[in-house]
């Protein structure tokens, strides 16, 4: 009875634990113990290392050989375990440095292959794992020190074989590993190494401090006994690795905190609880340790230094509270850190992942979704992003997943997707289809006239055709199990009709219930054999077996039935979803309902499915969301799991606050953080509120929400500190704070007082917003002509801008505000009104108005760059104007741009150049301002009404009218130089296909047996794309990449820098064939005489002779012409770098002169200036000896040949840099002044 596990009921992985528990008790409690008293502590801790070992039986043997390969090397003279994914799973060139857990003392790195090869088939990038020397065999330090002599060796040394990116490099440990890697983090932080880009702690020790503290006393109370961590075995381990005795009397009195001294519970502050006081001996030898960071890295006073970390916990863990302690003191600090909790998990749960886990996650399956022309596809271990199919030309309407492909229906083509990805064949379709229905190797489609048409999945040719009555007008239709070759069609009279496929005959007709005659809208197979489940729009649901024509039972649910469901984890009970976005489960057994979730989904809910043999359900709906729920209960509701959601109406208003975040809002009120580099920085940041919670009685609260946002204005600047983005909301004079770095709505809500107190502004609201690029200030314009400066820290008023020429109005501007800007330096406010006027505002000038400036015409949007002072201004009559507001004067002005339009939305590139304009005829059109012409024009199948260029100019994001998605833009100047840009002199030119959206370009596949047509005809090359002639006075560069020629000159440094570190072993026995001599004490070597000076230089001399010129020495030397000589150089460029280096090193000395002579003529030229600078320096660096001397030479010839074309070089480089140096000050200065005067 003694050895009965007691292990938590709700723990996670029961049956495993329950198991392992009993032999982890047996082995380490009782037989440890009896090793202890006949052996000691060390003897007992190789017996755990043993007894460890024996555990890895439970992971899977094998790991992902496929995926990846394993290899072993030392780094700074540390032994390493690499995992290296292969060509195909390769997804990216970072590395993780993992340092593994075992308590410092019992695991090696071999022993976590497999979770370490599941990691690297899962994120496809390279593992570095330090195998350091376990304690008690060395203590502390040293551990600490063999992770950072690797470290330091993988980070700062160049590893070609590696092939990894040191810029994205994370470090990754668990439990005592967590410790190591969280005090390495530190250190790279420290000492302003900065290695990491990131760490990533799992159950981390991080103080071993508090043996009291809240998970410890849940121990005792609720698993007192168990094999799990224990803290008997947490304090012998700490003591070992410390290198303090591990007596029982110590580790009785660490597990009481008597190691703990008053002195430093008084220096940090803790509140660690000491039973019976404190041991003075113990805790004396501990303190040390405690302020040693590398050891106690949560004590540092230098956490402010971290990069971003990820703590995970577990909740059966005693180490639990470091992690959430440790997390905490880091977002104190102001670190962005994240914390995941698992709170039926355990500490060392990561080493029991194996194959039967493996297989049971890829069970789950993956999830498809078709939005608009495309299909996203999702993995559900748990539900993350993968990748998303070729677009359509239309909008998909159905989807369905059989044998490995997608089948897929998009406006009138039925498509074919393999590997999940690519379109491989397609179906011309006769009408709008209503079902498709694959079954074994044929696909039957019912067409909404009654048609159905069963192809051949092969090669689609026809096999049959069945034609319906005019009075049964399909809606949905499914494949019965075990019912071969036959389908069930449901019909909007209620009628059901089950059709042989393969035969082109009807089975049967069913007749419709009496209790309704409503249209059937969805069927679904029951677990049972013969049992359909049907729902009717009136929200009756009927289970029928189909063989016998039986009502077997019948349901009701208020609106109409949208999805059924069966669960088939072991439990008979059926899920039923509304257009009124409730979930019902319902009790088969006692045919009852169990309960009904209200409001699941904000609207209907399109799609239900139960996961095969999992307690999980998948919902997703009209609100643009995707719900994974689960089930706790045998019978119960679902509770939501996990929620992949977007905007659920319009959108309103898009922006980037940097590269990576972008910013959303739509009218269903939410503010969202998305990113155009992918779905990692998804964030849903909640709904204006004019205060988070409203008291409306006893425990009793309501949301005061806020109108839909319209406007978005933000930076980075603040982001650290206080809320860094405010959002003007449709209709409202409130302007709302918000963060980023919380992700949350702040504090305060932006408006002024005496607004509220005179009843002439009842009906004011803001109608434009700006923040200065300090990120201090909030500008805010109002539909009276009031634009208002705001403290965002505080949300405190700080000023009104006035034109005190508009009288006692104590207004901005005449007319509602139709735009706010600041300008790089928040010194100069521009306000556009609606009536056409421009006021330039100085904030820290006592008259405040600068300027103004009338428009002929009302204005519709302004958008000002803060890097060139360039105001873009658009007027209701078509026309685009630039403004110089520094010398207050139109610089630009596109006439007519969008002629008889009204223009919607309008953006500056990031570097200036472009501006782009759309307008409520679905066009975007792209203006080139440097030469003032229109360079391109999109129409869109919706008009957009915003735009956003990412600051790097890599992207431009969109939103249309009516649709709540963001259109990303890749801009492909920024990729591609070679791209030919046209000016389009007519502004009303429209292109003749409409894009469809979303879109990407994709390299055409072929397969192996396609045959590739091949024509004759000579390609029409016109004059338009040629090659651009130059002026012959200008320098011109090869082209080549730097890695071509930029490292020539140091090659050899990083050639040595590469070298193993270690040296090869000399033989122990001497060769076979030195002479020797007998001698008393045996034998000697006899020693070679010792050779003079004129005998060492005639062996140098004959040595000399017999080498041989390499072949580009001896193509240089019989160059006799021009041609010759650039024939050569030619032949010497297209050569590997090392193969240059070569080269020009081995050069005798009578072909030095020919050298030059080739880089002087190539430098006469103009061309490839790069290359001629570095090959002359290699030639200087590698030949100096012979440049510097003469003793090479074999006449006095040479050496006149040598030095004149040496001579006749620095003349031709004198000649053509000379001009260069002239006008490069020039144009330096004038560059400088023109960045300064915009200032």
């Amino acid at each position: 009875m003694v050895l009965l596990p007691q292990v938590p009921k709700n723990i996670c992985n029961r049956n495993v634990v329950s198991a392992l528990e009993f032999f982890i008790r047996l082995g380490n409690m009782y037989l440890g113990d009896v090793v202890e008293v006949v052996g000691g502590p060390k003897r007992r801790n190789d017996w755990i290392r043993l007894l460890a070992s024996s555990f890895i039986i439970f992971q899977a043997t094998q790991p992902f050989k496929k995926h990846l390969k394993i290899t072993e090397r030392k780094f700074g003279g540390i032994s390493c375990r690499i995992y290296t994914p292969t060509e195909q799973f390769k997804k990216s060139n970072a590395c993780l440095i993992y340092v593994h857990g075992g308590a410092w003392c019992i695991l090696k790195a071999h022993h976590f292959d497999y979770i370490m090869s599941a990691l690297v088939k899962n994120c496809g990038c390279t593992i570095i794992s330090i195998d350091y020397t376990l304690a008690p065999d060395k203590i502390f330090p040293n551990s600490f020190n063999e992770c950072w002599k690797a470290i330091q060796d993988i980070c700062e040394n160049f590893h070609s074989d590696l092939k990894i990116d040191k810029r994205k490099i994370a470090i990754f440990g668990d439990s005592a590993g967590g410790n190591l890697a969280a005090a390495l983090a530190l250190k790279s932080s420290r000492t302003g190494k900065n290695y990491f880009k990131c760490q990533i702690l799992v159950y981390p020790v991080t103080s071993c401090l508090d043996f009291q503290n809240s998970s410890y006393k849940e121990y005792y109370k609720e698993y007192n006994g168990t094999g799990l961590l224990n803290p008997e075995c947490m304090a012998r381990w700490m003591l070992l690795y410390l290198g303090i005795p591990a007596t029982r009397s110590n580790v009785k009195k660490v597990m009481k905190n008597q190691h703990i001294s008053e002195q430093l519970k008084k220096d940090f502050l803790l509140k660690s609880e000491s039973l019976n006081g404190c041991d003075k001996q113990l805790s004396e030898t501990f303190e040390k340790f405690a302020r040693n960071p590398d050891f106690c890295p949560i004590l540092s006073n230098d956490l402010h230094l971290l990069p971003k970390t990820l703590v995970i916990t577990s909740g059966f863990d005693i180490c639990r509270d470091e992690g959430i302690e440790y997390y905490k003191k880091l977002q104190n600090a102001g670190v962005y850190a994240e914390w995941k909790h698992f709170p039926t998990s355990f500490h060392g749960i990561l080493n029991l992942a194996g194959s039967k886990t493996q297989k049971n996650l890829d069970r789950i399956g993956v999830l498809y979704i078709a939005v608009e022309n495309t299909i996203n596809v999702y993995s559900l271990r748990p539900i993350k992003f993968r990748h998303n199919t070729t677009p359509c030309k239309n909008i998909i309407t159905h989807v369905v997943v059989h044998k490995k492909k997608l089948y897929v229906v998009s406006g009138d083509e039925l498509l074919v997707y393999e590997q999940k990805k690519l379109c491989v064949n397609s179906l011309k379709l006769q009408e709008k289809v209503v079902s498709i229905v694959p079954v074994g190797n044929v696909i039957s489609i019912v067409y909404i006239n009654g048609d159905i048409t069963t192809y051949n999945l092969d090669d689609f040719e026809i096999l049959s055709n069945i034609s319906s009555p005019d009075d049964f007008i399909p809606t949905i239709a499914i494949h019965p199990q075990t019912y071969e070759n036959k389908i069930l069609i449901g019909s909007d009279s209620g009628k059901l009709r089950l059709v042989n496929t393969k035969k082109g005959k009807l089975v049967h007709e069913f007749q419709r219930i009496k209790m309704s005659n409503s249209k059937i809208t969805c069927m679904a197979q029951s677990p049972a054999i013969d049992i359909i489940a049907f729902g009717f729009t009136c929200g009756l649901i009927t289970l029928r077996n189909i063989r016998l024509d039986e009502i077997i039972m019948t349901f009701q649910q208020d609106g109409q039935i949208t999805g059924i469901t069966f669960r088939n984890d072991g439990v008979d009970s059926m899920i039923t979803t509304s257009d009124e976005g409730s979930i019902a489960v319902w009790n088969l057994d006692e045919e009852s309902l169990v309960g009904i979730t209200t409001s699941a989904h904000e609207g209907k809910i399109v799609k239900v499915e139960a996961l095969n043999g999992q307690p999980f359900l998948l919902t997703s709906g009209n609100d643009n969301r995707i719900v994974k729920w689960s089930f706790d209960e045998n019978q119960s509701l679902p509770e939501a799991h996990t929620v992949i959601e977007g905007h659920g109406k319009p959108m309103t208003f898009v922006k980037y606050l940097d590269d990576r975040i972008m910013i959303s809002s739509s009218l269903d009120g939410t503010l969202r953080r998305n990113s155009a580099k992918g779905p990692l920085f998804f964030k849903r940041m909640g709904r204006g509120e004019f205060q988070k919670k409203k008291y409306v009685g006893k425990d009793s609260y309501q949301k005061s929400l806020l109108n839909p946002i319209v406007e978005i204005a933000g930076n980075m600047a603040r982001e650290s500190v206080w809320d860094n983005i405010i959002c003007r909301h449709e209709d409202s004079p409130f302007v709302s704070c918000w963060s980023t770095r919380k992700d949350t709505q702040g504090r305060h809500l932006l408006f002024q007082d005496v607004f509220f107190n005179n009843p002439i502004y009842a009906g004011i609201i803001a109608t434009a917003i700006c923040v200065s690029n300090c990120g201090n200030f909030a500008f805010v314009g109002y539909s009276t002509g009031h634009v208002n400066c705001y403290n965002i820290q505080s949300g405190q008023f700080k000023c009104s801008f006035v034109d005190k020429s508009l009288g006692e109005k104590n207004v901005a501007t005449q007319g509602p505000v139709i735009g706010v800007a600041v300008d790089v330096s928040s010194k100069r406010i521009v306000v556009a009104s609606q009536s056409g006027m421009i006021s330039f505002y100085e904030r820290h000038s006592k008259s405040n108005l600068s300027c103004k400036m009338n428009s002929t015409s009302s204005i519709e949007k302004i958008s000002l760059h803060s890097g060139n002072n360039l105001l873009a201004v658009a007027s209701t009559d078509g026309h685009i104007s630039l403004i110089d507001t520094i010398n207050y004067s139109v610089g630009r002005k596109f006439v007519d741009a969008h002629k008889n339009c009204k223009i919607t939305a309008i953006e500056q590139s990031p570097d200036g150049k472009w501006l782009v304009s759309a307008d409520d005829k679905n066009k975007i059109k792209v203006w080139d301002l440097v030469v003032s012409e229109l360079i391109d024009i999109i129409v869109l199948p919706h008009f957009c009404t915003g735009l956003s260029f990412s600051p790097d100019g890599a992207y431009l994001s969109t939103i249309l009218n009516e649709k709540n998605y963001v259109f990303v833009w890749s801009n492909r100047t920024y990729y591609d130089d070679n791209i030919l840009i046209k000016p389009i002199r007519d502004y009303n030119t429209l292109p003749t296909n409409v894009v469809s959206l979303p879109q990407f370009e994709m390299a055409p596949i072929f397969e192996e047996d396609e045959f590739i047509a091949q024509f004759d005809e000579v390609m029409d090359c016109t004059t338009e794309n040629a090659e651009v002639t130059r002026n012959d006075d200008l320098l011109k560069l090869s082209g080549y990449p730097e890695t071509k020629w930029a490292n020539l000159p140091y090659l050899d440094v990083i050639k040595e820098r590469n070298k193993p570190k270690n040296a090869l072993k000399k033989p122990k026995n001497a060769p076979f064939f030195l002479p020797s001599i007998q001698t008393i004490n045996g034998f000697e070597f006899v020693a070679p005489e010792d050779n003079s000076a004129e005998y060492e230089k005639k062996i140098a001399i004959k040595r000399k002779n017999l080498e041989l010129l390499t072949a580009y020495a001896s193509q240089l030397l019989n160059c006799q012409s021009d041609e010759d000589l650039l024939s050569a150089f030619e032949t010497l460029r297209n050569m590997s770098v090392s193969s240059i280096q070569y080269q020009i090193k081995s050069l005798p000395y009578d072909s030095l002169h020919k050298f030059f002579n080739m880089m002087t003529l190539i430098l006469s030229k103009r061309i490839d200036i790069e290359l001629v600078e570095h090959y002359v320096a290699l030639c200087i660096k590698e030949h100096r000896s012979y440049l510097w001397s003469d003793e090479e030479a074999q006449d006095d010839k040479s050496i006149n040949n040598l030095t004149k074309a040496i001579e006749d070089y620095m003349i031709m480089n004198e000649q053509v840099y000379g001009e260069f140096k002239k006008v490069v000050p020039h144009v330096s200065s004038l560059l400088k002044w023109i960045k300064c005067s915009t200032v």
